[in-house]
């Protein structure tokens, strides 16, 4: 007997490239998808830092600047710290400026402790205040809350922040 070679088919062939082409296709569109999709807050995309908003209050206080400061707050508290605010720096400004002295206001984060939902930390801060040749000191946790994509301090667990503050001198 002689041994016979089976005919393939054209079509069969044809039909396999065919499926080859199409599933490298589907690979090629998904990763043209997912290249284009903005990073969620899932793994791999870049988080709010709570250090962003420690800068920004520290640089409001320096400035004196009552709206940069209360945009620092979570906006349950955003109001009430900037009508508390407008009176008492537009009084320290105006005293400071008398005298030729300006507040200098270094707040370091320490230690960030994270929620386990990732919503609250606790920024253990030192808080060092210069004016008139004097420094003074002191350590200070700031509650803060996730809010809009940013991280903001919660008025209602540092109601004691500014009265801290106010008694280092």
């Amino acid at each position: 007997m002689k041994n016979r070679k089976r005919k393939k088919s054209p079509l069969a062939g044809l039909m396999v490239m065919a499926a080859i082409i199409i599933v490298l296709l589907v690979i090629i569109l998904m990763m043209k998808k997912t290249s284009r999709e903005e990073p969620s807050t899932g793994a791999g995309a870049e988080q709010p830092d709570p250090k962003t908003t420690i800068e920004a209050f520290e640089k409001g206080l320096d400035e004196l600047d009552v709206d940069q400061v209360a945009a620092c707050f979570d906006s349950a508290s955003r109001d009430a710290v900037r009508e508390n605010l407008e009176e008492e720096l537009s009084q320290y400004n105006a005293i400071l400026k008398m005298l030729g002295f300006a507040l200098d206001f270094d707040l370091e984060p320490t230690n960030i402790i994270y929620a386990d939902d990732n919503t609250h930390c606790t920024v253990s801060t030192d808080v060092t205040i210069s004016a008139m040749g004097k420094k003074s000191s002191t350590a200070s946790d700031l509650e803060m809350v996730l809010e809009d994509g940013a991280w903001k301090i919660e008025g209602e667990n540092n109601a004691d922040v500014f009265s801290e503050i106010a008694n280092m001198f």
